[in-house]
This record gives C-alpha cells, structure tokens and sequence, in this order.
C-alpha cells in the first residue's frame, strides 16, 4: 500500500503556481489516502519529506518505524500525511495512515470516518474518538498531540481482525 500510494500522491496535473491546500479538504485527503489508498493531488500541493522532519510531537505519538513516507501538505499551517510500518511484534498496529494538521477541523474528520464505518452521523464529538471497523481490517482514531489534530487509520494485524471479527459476528446485526 505504502508504494502504490507513493506514486499517486505524487502525481497529479501540472500547474504554475504551487497549489495550497485548503483546511477544509485535509479531511477528504485522509479518506483517500489511507481509506481508498488512493490520493491524488495536484503537483506542488505535497512533497516527500524525511521522518525526522514531523515535528517533535508527531514523532514521539509515531515512535520507532521500520519504514516510513511522509508528505508535507502545502497548507497555510502545518500538515502531515504519513505512511508507517513498525517492525513485526513492536506495536499492536505495524501499519498506521494517518494525516495530521494544525487547522484541520476535527468536527470534520469525526464526521467523514463515522459516515465512513457507520453509515451515519452521531454528531457526539468528544476531544479523541475512535472507531473499529473488523469487516475492512482496520480501527480509525481522532485525536490530538500538541497543536495538530489527527484523523489516523491503524491497520489491524491478522490476529487482530479474528479476533475483532468473533465478537461483531456476536452481535446482532
């Protein structure tokens, strides 16, 4: 996932001026970046950088990974979109995706990953959510370190997903 998604988020129609992304669509960057794994932005409005180059906050929530892709989004504040591994046993989620930014609206990340997992709007926002989806493999989060809000997919593992799986098959639908 981590190279296919390299190539689109890298690709896109050329421009003249370098394209600033606006708050209000880091929302819609998170769900097609690490729900569909398939951003596409225009050229200019993201650049790779370096995983030493997140700011301290970011990086200590992030840890240790094995590998890692990380865009900086050209937006007026700072913004983040990253691709992790952890090595196998390390973490409980050795895939996360997330996207983090200072001027994202976190009322907007709640509600395209509720609508997204739910199938609805609660609209019961509290400072850091979290919700589990075991049919697509994966527990999505909206929180906070420092001064970045944080819309992030943590990919369950194998063992993970099973075990999730056995109680939602409990539940009546």
């Amino acid at each position: 996932m981590i190279t296919t998604l390299t190539a689109l988020v890298l690709s896109g129609a050329s421009v003249a001026a370098t394209p600033q992304v606006v708050p209000s669509q880091l929302s819609e960057i998170f769900q097609s970046a690490c729900l569909d794994g398939a951003a596409k932005l225009a050229q200019g409005s993201a650049a790779p950088v370096d995983f030493n180059a997140l700011p301290d906050e970011l990086r200590g929530m992030l840890g240790s990974p094995a590998s890692s892709k990380v865009w900086k989004i050209n937006t007026e504040e700072s913004a983040f979109l990253y691709l992790v591994e952890y090595p196998a046993g390390s973490n409980p989620n050795s895939h996360l995706c997330g996207l983090a930014s200072v001027d994202m609206d976190s009322h907007e990340a709640v509600d395209t990953i509720e609508q997204r997992v739910t199938g609805k709007l609660s609209h019961d926002y509290q400072p850091s959510m979290q919700w589990l989806s075991p049919q697509a493999g994966y527990r999505a989060v909206v929180t906070s370190a420092g001064k970045f809000k944080i819309a992030q997919i943590n990919w369950l593992s194998d063992s993970q997903r099973a075990e999730a799986m056995k109680v939602y098959n409990q539940i009546d639908h």
